[in-house]
């Protein structure tokens, strides 16, 4: 169980579960509550009955709301991407996209190297695919209700294309996303890629990609992933968590970041690793509440194929006020 090999290319966290979607010992799910405890050798095996199809079957996946959802690699023309849905651990996966990449105007051929899943509390929102190997286009998917999928649509990249290892998730509450990618710097976009806004690659992290923003304890956040793509790269394996609370939005927060002199994360945790030749690296985070519903504790995770994958308890301080 984990992500030691190869062939476990994609991961994700909902705060209950780690999923791993192994290509070799199959797709997964360890108990958080386990894994604290020192022990991932009871993996909750996903049943695959009726997956096929595509380069490989099954090559990516997300958590969302306790649902489970896996993709297929499409790496051609002719090669479905498809999308799974299981309502729980214990659930037959149903397939509830299953799209001809031939039929999408101006699309590269490959996709499903890497996904991005991005839903509200009722389970609206889109999955993006990003084209590999640099990102020309996306396929946008809608989703509603966790799992009715709507017509896909291709979304090309304007500007610097962004790379293999990049992903899109909107931010909490608006109809903003933050898109990013390890050849890029963050960007503030509409659902369409739209950029608002950049920041400089100079303030961030090499290769900070699986970007998030996110707001914990009245304090906004922005949280990245570091991704070690190509024999080359310099960058090493991960975690990055800034205070980005100066603004009255996202754009705002993200600009005086940018104009600031100190660019130094509050939070910083390596998990390291060998450079990937594939985009192999995820993230995710959740807030526990207390039982007043209020604000209690961070946890942020990151996963990246054969370096394996890391869950802390950030120490955030509650009476930041930056």
């Amino acid at each position: 169980a984990g992500l030691k090999t190869a062939t476990a290319r994609c991961s994700d966290f909902d705060g209950t579960h780690v999923l791993v979607v192994d290509r070799g010992m199959g797709p997964h799910l360890l108990k958080v509550s386990d894994v604290m405890a020192g022990n991932v050798s009871n993996p909750v095996m996903l049943n695959t009955t009726g997956i096929s199809g595509g380069t490989f079957a099954y090559n990516m996946g997300a958590l969302a709301g306790g649902h489970i959802y896996l993709a297929s690699l499409a790496g051609g023309a002719t090669s479905p991407l498809k999308i799974y849905y299981y309502e729980n651990e214990t659930a037959t996966p149903e397939c509830i996209a299953n799209i001809d990449i031939s039929t999408l105007p101006f699309v590269k051929a490959r996709h499903g190297d890497n996904m991005s899943l991005t839903l509200d509390a009722s389970g609206n929102g889109f999955i993006y695919f990003g084209a590999n190997p640099t990102g020309e286009d996306f396929i946008r998917v809608p989703i509603s209700a966790y799992k009715t999928v709507g017509i896909p649509e291709v979304v090309p990249v304007q500007g610097t294309l962004p790379g293999l290892c990049t992903n899109v998730y909107r931010v909490d509450g608006t109809e903003e996303y933050i898109y990013s990618g390890n050849k890029i710097g963050v960007t503030l976009a509409d659902e369409s890629l739209n950029a608002k806004y950049t920041v400089s690659k100079d303030n961030l992290p090499l290769e900070a990609t699986t970007a998030r923003v996110f707001t914990f304890n009245g304090n906004r956040y922005l949280f990245v992933t570091t991704a070690g793509f190509g024999g080359a790269s310099k960058a090493v394996p991960g975690i990055y968590i800034f205070n980005i609370n100066k603004g009255a939005d996202t754009m705002e927060a993200l600009k005086n970041f940018d104009a600031a002199e100190d660019h130094n994360p509050v939070f910083k945790y390596l998990i390291g690793g060998a450079n990937l030749a594939y985009c192999g690296g995820n993230s995710n985070f959740f807030i526990e509440k207390d039982a007043a519903g209020k604000d209690l504790y961070l946890w942020v995770y990151a996963g990246r194929s054969t370096s394996g994958f890391a869950i802390v308890k950030v120490p955030l301080a509650k009476d930041e006020d930056e």
